[in-house]
């Protein structure tokens, strides 16, 4: 991270000041191997029209130059025959500091393969697992989904030791998994895994809810609540330091509004400054709750959409936003405008 340019940020999104973005979020396609039920994306596989490869690299071109982090997620992104090349491009082309990628982990050969090829000091890889045994099934709708993501979970840590990329597993906490916490945490450790992050669970990806139940967090009993962050303390993570930073200003935060009902900390929502989203048909959104399409790469430029009227909207409706805590939007937020330092008191 070039932390000159990181400052410059700062400032300007401070002063309400446009950007070029440093980071984006790039849904690669929109078909997945899970049947999930708090998410209908596998529902509508006749409506998917991912872009291309040669359609992916015309929008990936030399203008995004700025990126230096890319979140590559989906659907399943090793769903695509052609994610290798996908990625090849965007390293040769777009040259991030780092690229980022979730998987469910179900198609270990092709997970794994990549990972030998690809696999550096660059490449992050987040593995969803969600409980133990059928907790998980259900919660992918997968028979032995487990089975087979501990499987690749466990050859990925072996890998890492060569490769020596990131490896971290985010799990979703509900009511009814809460005891798996620490009992996942133990099996995770076991394999050489420790980097473990914790989101609340949240119906987000639904097509057919309201704006308004988008904002909303799970609504447990405060008692299991501190349960949650009891567990949560106890995750002694081998990372870096600003990741650590990052984690303990986004549990800060989630620790306040579930157990305090606090909004605080609350950030400047810098979304079509400091980073976009781009989903797999190449329309460019706002974020997943404001997610109608400002404009697609595959018709417009970068420069023309982030220069034109429709994204100057869109960003009012960022700054005026009420405020969310999903981590997706938390993260690139609390960086972006120097508010990661609340994190330290």
């Amino acid at each position: 991270m070039n932390y000159l340019n990181l400052l410059v940020k700062i400032v300007r999104s401070r002063l309400g000041l446009i950007n070029m973005p440093s980071l984006c979020i790039f849904l690669v396609t929109g078909h997945c191997n899970c049947r999930c039920p708090g998410c209908d994306i596998w529902k509508y596989p006749d409506r998917v029209n991912d872009m291309t490869l040669d359609e992916i690299k015309n929008v990936f071109n030399e203008d995004l130059r700025c990126l230096e982090v890319l979140r590559l997620s989906g659907g399943e992104p090793f769903m695509r025959s052609d994610f290798p090349q996908i990625v090849q491009h965007l390293l040769k082309v777009i040259k991030p500091s780092y690229i980022q990628i979730t998987t469910n982990g179900l198609l270990y050969e092709r997970i794994l393969s990549f990972m030998e090829e690809f696999g550096n000091q660059a490449l992050h890889l987040i593995v969803s697992i969600d409980g133990i045994g059928e907790a998980h099934d259900r919660s992918r709708g997968i028979n032995g989904a487990f089975d087979k993501v501990i499987k690749t979970a466990t050859q990925l840590a072996k890998l890492r030791l060569k490769k020596k990329f990131f490896l971290a597993v985010t799990q979703i906490v509900s009511p009814d998994r809460l005891e798996e916490i620490p009992k996942l945490r133990e099996i995770l450790e076991s394999i050489g895994i420790s980097n473990i992050n914790y989101s609340p669970f949240t119906y987000l990806l639904k097509k057919d809810i309201s704006i308004e139940q988008k904002f909303d967090f799970l609504k447990i009993p405060k008692e299991k609540a501190k349960a949650i962050f009891t567990e949560l303390e106890k995750a002694k993570p081998q990372d870096v330091f600003i990741r650590k930073l990052i984690y303990k200003y986004y549990h800060k935060g989630l620790k306040n509004r579930l157990l305090y009902e606090k909004y605080t900390p609350k950030f400047i929502c810098t979304v079509l400054s400091n980073y976009f989203r781009i989903l797999s048909t190449g329309d460019v959104v706002i974020c997943n709750i404001y997610d109608k399409p400002i404009g697609n790469l595959k018709k417009t430029s970068f420069r023309q959409l982030w220069y034109s009227p429709e994204a100057d909207t869109a960003r009012k409706i960022a700054r005026n936003c009420r405020g969310c805590w999903y981590g997706c939007e938390v993260i690139p937020n609390a960086v972006y405008t120097g508010d990661i330092i609340r994190a330290l008191f």
